[in-house]
């Protein structure tokens, strides 16, 4: 089905896509909102991730380093969230639009409602439907959880020393999993086994047992 996927107009077009295709059934306005609120949930999850890969860490060795860059990132990003929600709340959309006015290349009045509606759609979600954003929240936060224990179990049962927060590093963070890339290779060799298992999952885009299906 992953192979599907990527092939589908959804996937090439992105999720504004999908809420324009979805026009016939549901207003183009709250298409676009459950994407932006949705993309804001997804986040927020990984905040939540990254507090729980703090938390475990606290019991497990890990380098002080690590658990710097760590809780440096979860401050940020948290911020980062903060921001974004309070710019959702003022109307970004609809000023996102309003400022193309001013460069000179304003939407017309049925754009620009649009967007109006969807900084109203966006704000009746956050303010009525704030157990639908929890449940986002949670379901978003088991599967990056279940993605980071795939991975675990999976180089686990190959024999390859890993950790949990090492695991949690690659589906939350590409900085983060290229870091460990490199000390894996400075601590194994770049010619041995556990840093071409590292390298290959690294520069694949598809899900752990997907790329060892292929590769190994």
């Amino acid at each position: 089905w992953e192979a599907v996927n990527l092939v589908t107009t959804g996937a090439v077009g992105g999720d504004l896509l999908k809420a324009y295709l979805l026009r016939p059934g549901v207003p183009l306005r709250d298409g676009l909102a459950s994407v932006i609120a949705d993309k804001t949930t997804s986040v927020v999850s990984q905040v939540l991730l990254l507090l729980a890969g703090l938390i475990v860490s606290a019991f497990l060795p890990v380098s002080s380093a690590l658990m710097l860059a760590m809780t440096a990132s979860l401050i940020i990003e948290a911020v980062c969230v903060a921001a974004f929600v309070m710019v959702q709340l003022r109307g970004v959309v609809g000023g996102g639009g309003r400022l193309l006015a001013r460069l000179r290349f304003p939407p017309s009045r049925e754009h620009q409602a649009v967007l109006d509606g969807t900084d109203r759609a966006l704000q009746a979600l956050y303010v009525e439907h704030g157990r639908g954003l929890l449940a986002s929240v949670l379901c978003h936060f088991v599967g990056f959880s279940l993605g980071a224990l795939e991975i675990y179990l999976v180089v686990h049962f190959l024999g390859v020393p890993i950790s949990l927060p090492t695991a949690f590093a690659k589906p939350f963070s590409g900085s983060a999993a290229r870091a460990l890339l490199i000390e894996t290779m400075q601590t194994h060799g770049v010619d041995s086994f556990p840093a071409l298992l590292a390298a290959t999952v690294q520069g694949s885009t598809e899900t752990t047992f997907y790329v060892l299906a292929v590769y190994f």
